[in-house]
């Protein structure tokens, strides 16, 4: 086999597992179906013939990718208008490890996970038919949202080194089930703008316009936060001043960890953040979820983390899935009130500029 075609079918195998990153339990018999194709084009140029046994195999390699689904991801993209989801929430690498498919769940089903706790069924009802995108970015935070330089913000717009991505997407502007991609990078996800943060970047006109806004962080920068008070006053003033005036916000703390000391300290930058979301007149509505009864359902306990085989706790910062479960079983009450006030309240008047005739605008040029 020459280096050109080496190259050519090296070139067909990424492409391939780019496109089948979320399945890659159909990945390698397409790519079987890729390599069979490619070597059949390499036979045709050298007959300069279809034979009957080659017309068979081509037919068989089209029907193999349309069952699995993925010869539309192998040609042109065609693109599509960007919609904006109705519910947006900004989360860390909780969201990616563990808790992302049972939040999207909680959300797309709000009518039957909150009909305890929120006694109007037809908002209950309009809540779960809402377009719900999640985005869940490693090692961010809340200042990563609103700085527009700096470590923090680095962790949100900078290159991945190790992966090449750096967050999760869920829901709306996703495949179904999970995403994996570069924020910063195509036209769903361009935030990383020199000239704005990455919030404003996100709310700028005639792009994302969620009805609610829920931010799900707490860990990362929990030190910054616990130690300095006026930290967290900086980041929700600087929040509250990038949001436009009629967003509805919802501001909740992510699942306790494994390990105690961490815990602590993330009370504390929790508390901090409580204080200034008061002393900025409690612009979104937050929801402090490290409660001592949710810290003692999960802090410590092995089962609700990754482990080794020997038992050990590998991974101490990303509660499972089961944990997830227990979590919002613990917070439900306190979560479907939260989104239940906020949308319940009269929805903004469209982001839309007058026209105005030529008269008015000379009139209006007068004052």
């Amino acid at each position: 086999m020459s280096a050109s075609t080496r190259h050519a079918r090296s070139h067909h195998r990424q492409k391939l597992y780019q496109s089948a990153q979320n399945r890659p339990e159909t990945a390698a018999c397409v790519v079987a179906a890729i390599d069979a194709r490619f070597n059949l084009r390499q036979r045709l140029r050298m007959n300069g013939e279809l034979s009957p046994f080659n017309k068979r195999v081509t037919l068989a390699v089209i029907a193999a990718l349309v069952a699995a689904g993925l010869l539309a991801r192998l040609s042109p993209a065609v693109a599509k208008p960007f919609v904006t989801p109705e519910i947006l929430v900004l989360g860390d690498s909780q969201l990616s490890f563990g808790s992302g498919k049972l939040m999207l769940d909680f959300f797309q089903k709000f009518d039957r996970h909150c009909s305890r706790f929120v006694t109007d069924e037809a908002l209950r009802k309009r809540i779960a038919n809402m377009r719900t995108q999640m985005i869940g970015a490693r090692s961010t935070s809340l200042q990563s949202w609103v700085t527009k330089s700096g470590k923090s913000w680095s962790s949100l717009c900078k290159k991945d080194k190790t992966w090449g991505v750096n967050a999760s997407v869920w829901g709306h502007n996703a495949t179904p089930g999970r995403l994996y991609h570069q924020m910063g990078e195509g036209k769903n996800f361009d935030v990383c703008r020199k000239e704005l943060s990455p919030l404003q970047a996100l709310l700028r006109r005639k792009y994302y316009a969620p009805d609610l806004l829920v931010f799900y962080l707490i860990g990362n920068g929990s030190g910054r936060l616990a130690k300095n008070a006026r930290a967290a006053d900086q980041d929700v003033a600087a929040l509250v001043s990038q949001l436009p005036p009629m967003q509805k916000c919802v501001f909740m703390t992510t699942t306790p960890i494994h390990t105690p000391r961490r815990n602590r300290t993330r009370v504390k930058a929790e508390r901090a953040l409580k204080a200034a979301f008061a002393r900025a007149g409690n612009r979104c509505t937050f929801v402090p979820a490290l409660t001592p009864v949710s810290i003692a359902a999960i802090q410590g306990k092995r089962q609700y983390f990754r482990r080794h085989k020997s038992g050990k706790v590998k991974d101490p910062f990303h509660p499972n899935e089961k944990a997830t479960r227990k979590f919002l079983s613990v917070i439900k009450p306190k979560f479907c009130r939260a989104i239940a006030g906020e949308l319940s309240m009269p929805m903004p008047a469209p982001r839309t500029r007058a026209k105005c005739g030529l008269k008015a605008r000379s009139i209006l040029s007068l004052t």
